[in-house]
């Protein structure tokens, strides 16, 4: 039977109306101005026209009124010293120090406190390492950083002649790497002659370290920029990376604040197929670097907003967003409801500015009215000037039949208002500016 051409006009039309008035009732829901929203924009600080030493020397300046102890001031002193030189030679230039604090708290925040208590400084702070068990491949990990022996012998040889010659007599000798070579000295020289051998060598390069602490940060740079190289700057995956990727994969978002470790955890091999037992429990070790969790209130940026590097943290958002664990004001929200930003006692100011910087989680359904689907609309919404608009709107099919809409509204000259949407399956639609 043929349709009736007037009836399909209008509806048609009647579509389209309605679908613009779906679009008009969402925009109300947008985030209304709250005691946590600041009222002005955040104002970054302009880094790309400064020297390495300009930079470093601002960001230093800053975010050494953000600490809390003495022992965190000789972490950030000293990482900006290594960083300046190592940066000025054209290492590491992806490398800040916010990168490496919020490291430092990450993995060692109990025992920077605990050394504040006793007064430990200097140098004595980088002199500490983790007993072998409390790895999860069972090796030892080394100062603020935790770094593991592994990572001294294969970066820091090119740093020190002595953990070269360690290098060559536990790793070369056996024919080994630096991830099994306490294995190959087991089948060479027996369980006892190995456990002499490889206790020997963790003295030596604990002698070495203890002379030479400035090697724990020339490590751990050279460690986050070889992330950064080869799974991009600050990306999930390179923040992950620095606790091991390979049990954080396939991760339940809705479970990102869940202990990262589990006493039953098996590490994936190839015996067991490279399976993380724990993946379905196991919390995002990356996103709470970066925003922070129970047992450190100062994530990567809390740091990056305390040194106002505005650029550097829309970049990070911006690497964050393809990932299923996208950073959301939402999630910040709610480390203060459970009371983890313990720093808002002293700096309750930096947390609205963090808020400024983190997207909203509102993502709200669109229905095709032919067909029922409903789809997630992406919306990027602009405040400027909302005086005499000109309103326009369009709405498209894709061979799917998953309708796109768009509507924007705009003065040219003052200011705009630009609010579009897009079903996140339709990939023909376009965006309007």
């Amino acid at each position: 039977m043929k349709s009736d051409p007037f009836k399909t006009k209008i509806q048609s039309k009647t579509s389209f109306f309605l679908m613009l008035w779906i679009i008009f009732s969402c925009c109300d829901k947008v985030k209304e101005p709250s005691g946590e929203v600041p009222d002005i924009p955040v104002v970054g600080i302009d880094y790309s026209s400064m020297t390495i030493k300009e930079k470093l020397d601002t960001k230093k300046d800053l975010m050494l009124s953000y600490t809390i102890n003495q022992v965190e001031e000789e972490i950030i002193t000293r990482c900006y010293f290594v960083l300046l030189k190592g940066q000025k030679n054209g290492n590491w230039l992806n490398v800040e120090l916010e990168d490496l604090i919020s490291h430092a708290l990450q993995e060692s925040k109990g025992e920077l406190v605990a050394m504040n208590k006793e007064k430990i400084k200097g140098k004595e702070i980088w002199n500490f390492r983790s007993h072998p068990a409390n790895d999860l491949s069972g090796l030892i990990s080394w100062s603020v950083f935790q770094a593991v022996t592994a990572n001294y012998l294969e970066i820091g040889r090119t740093f020190h002649t002595g953990i070269d010659t360690l290098y060559a007599e536990n790793v070369t000798k056996y024919q080994a790497t630096v991830w099994n070579f306490s294995t190959k000295m087991k089948e060479a020289e027996g369980e006892e002659g190995a456990r002499l051998k490889f206790t020997h060598m963790i003295n030596r390069l604990e002698h070495i370290l203890w002379d030479n602490p400035d090697i724990h940060v020339r490590v751990i740079c050279e460690l986050i920029q070889k992330h950064y190289d080869s799974l991009g700057i600050r990306s999930p995956n390179a923040i992950r990376e620095y606790f091991w990727l390979m049990i954080q994969k396939n991760l339940n978002p809705s479970h990102w604040l869940n202990p990262v470790r589990f006493h039953d955890d098996i590490p994936p091999s190839s015996s067991n197929g490279y399976v993380d037992n724990n993946a379905h429990k196991r919390g995002d070790y990356g996103k709470q670097v970066v925003l922070g969790n129970s047992y450190n209130d100062r994530g990567m940026i809390f740091w990056y907003a305390a040194s106002q590097d505005k650029e550097r943290i829309e970049r990070m958002i911006q690497m964050w967003k393809s990932d299923p664990a996208h950073l959301k004001d939402d999630d910040y929200k709610t480390l203060k409801r459970k009371g983890y930003l313990r720093y808002m006692n002293t700096h309750s100011k930096l947390y609205n500015t963090v808020l400024a910087y983190l997207p909203d989680n509102w993502c709200p359904l669109i229905k095709n009215i032919e067909t029922g689907l409903q789809t997630p609309c992406n919306f990027v919404l602009y405040l400027e000037n909302l005086e005499k608009m000109e309103t326009h709107a369009s709405i498209s099919h894709s061979e799917n039949g998953v309708n796109s809409i768009q509507w924007r509204r705009t003065r040219r000259a003052e200011g705009s208002l630009c609010i579009w949407g897009m079903p996140a399956n339709y990939s023909n639609g376009r965006k309007w500016y």
